[in-house]
Formats: structure tokens, C-alpha cells, sequence
């Protein structure tokens, strides 16, 4: 499938990029793992990247001259600081805060994404640990192993459905959703509907915007008239509560129709 479609009209220099469905729902597979992956990360024991303002995982963070760290955009509005009530002055972006923030994102869970170079010999090695380590009972060592698999080697979706089994086992919920949601991206992008509806399935219940995403994937994998009616239906429902999942599955809908005629 393609990722757009392309709509012209009688100008030859005139053209629009239209996702399609399936572009899209990557889109926002991609934007639910962040939005767990901030959720989980906000949370009390993270309170050195958390901004004492917001609440929040900061975004921006900067030092002030006392030394205590804040989202740039809240500080920026305060004259004292909060914490010790010093001037706020010599407002600077705190970069060992930022990169951990940025490796605590990346580092939430193995991903195929962590690829740098291939060295064939060094990925088999390291999954063999891996499975020795699962044959164990050993699951963080076989985590371990696996991403360092992932980093010498363009490994498939079936090596990967390892991680969220391995996170289940250790008791880590979050970490396991967030682990099969990556696994329903490779799926996509792999063409296997029935795959992603499958991994996505248990979860539908507990979480309301693995739910949507499920529709949006029977919508793109089943197409039949009852899948569009109960995906229509679905997305009225969400209309006054979740106008955001609303919108998406309107415009899947909307998109599978317009890519249908051409």
C-alpha cells in the first residue's frame, strides 16, 4: 500500500498528498506509544525531569541561577523561583537534564528502531543469549540480549514478539503495551492486518485508545460493511468524550473511501 495518494487537478503543478489509511494509522500508533511512554515516565520516583511548575515531563529544560531546573515556558513566566525563592535569572537550557529525558524515551523499551549496523555474526550470538536466557526463566537478561540483537541486525516482527512476553513475565505492564504496540506498528508496515488486530486484541478493554487503534485496524484489514458500521458508530459514540479518536476514525473512513475511487 502506499503512503499517500496523490490528487491533482488541472494545474500539472498542483498536487496534494493525501494519507492513506494505513500512513495514518502509523501516525498515530507512533503518537499513543509516546503519549504512554510520557504517563509512565511521570511519575513521582522521576521527579528530576519532572517540571516543579507543570507537573509535567519537561519538554524544554532550563536552569536558573540557583541551580533548580523547570520547563523553559513556565519559568519563563515566574519572577521568583518556587523552590527557593531566589530572582529567576540567567534562564539556561539544562542539557544533562534533556538527555536524559531523551534517553529515558528511547531507551523505554528495545525497539527494532535501535538498528546502527549490521554484524550478522555479533546478532546471532547475542540472540542465542537471548533464548538461553528466556529457556531460564531469566527475562531481563534475555531483554538485555535482545536489544543488543536489535542493534546488529533489521530483525523481523516474529524475533520481536519476544519483548512484550518478556515484560508480561516480569510483571511490567505498561512497559508490555507499549512493547505490543510497537509490534502492531511492524505489523502494519508489514501488511498483517490480522497479526495487529490479534496482538492488540486483550488489550481493547483496559485502555480506550488501544481500542480505537483496534477499530482503525479492522477498519483497514476487515473493510465489510458491519466493521464500517460499528466503526461509525463507535466514533459518534466518542464524539462529546474523545473528539480527538472520533476525528481519526472519521477520517480513516473517510480515507479508505476517497482511496477506494481512485
Amino acid at each position: 500500500m502506499s503512503a499517500a495518494i496523490s490528487v491533482a487537478n488541472s494545474n500539472p503543478s498542483f498536487s496534494i498528498n493525501i494519507p492513506t489509511p494505513q500512513a495514518a494509522l502509523e501516525k498515530r500508533i507512533l503518537e499513543v506509544i509516546e503519549e504512554l511512554k510520557l504517563e509512565v515516565l511521570n511519575q513521582p520516583h522521576n521527579l528530576r525531569i519532572t517540571c516543579p511548575i507543570t507537573c509535567k515531563i519537561m519538554n524544554d529544560p532550563a536552569k536558573i541561577k540557583c541551580g533548580h531546573v523547570f520547563e523553559r515556558s513556565a519559568i519563563e513566566q515566574q519572577d521568583l523561583c518556587i523552590i527557593c525563592s531566589s530572582k529567576v535569572k540567567d534562564i539556561t537550557t539544562d542539557a544533562v537534564t534533556l538527555g536524559l529525558i531523551e534517553e529515558l524515551k528511547k531507551d523505554f523499551v528495545p525497539t527494532l528502531e535501535h538498528f546502527k549496523s549490521s554484524n550478522p555474526k555479533t546478532a546471532q550470538l547475542c540472540l542465542a543469549f537471548a533464548q538461553s536466557f528466556m529457556t531460564l526463566g531469566n527475562s531481563a537478561q534475555a531483554l538485555s540480549f535482545l536489544k543488543k540483537t536489535f542493534t546488529h541486525t533489521k530483525s523481523s516482527a516474529l524475533v520481536y514478539e519476544h519483548v512484550p512476553r518478556l515484560y508480561d513475565r516480569l510483571g511490567k505492564t505498561n512497559e508490555a503495551l507499549v512493547a505490543r504496540l510497537h509490534l502492531t506498528l511492524y505489523h502494519v508496515r508489514d501488511n498483517k492486518s490480522r497479526e495487529a488486530i490479534n496482538t492488540l486484541a486483550p488489550h481493547i478493554t483496559t485502555n480506550p485508545r488501544v481500542k480505537t487503534l483496534f477499530i482503525a485496524l479492522s477498519i483497514l484489514g476487515y473493510p465489510c460493511p458491519t466493521t464500517i458500521q460499528n466503526a461509525r458508530n463507535y466514533a459518534l459514540s466518542l464524539k462529546e468524550t474523545n473528539p480527538i479518536d472520533s476525528d481519526f476514525i472519521q477520517e480513516q473512513l473517510s480515507s479508505l473511501t476517497e482511496e477506494g475511487a481512485h
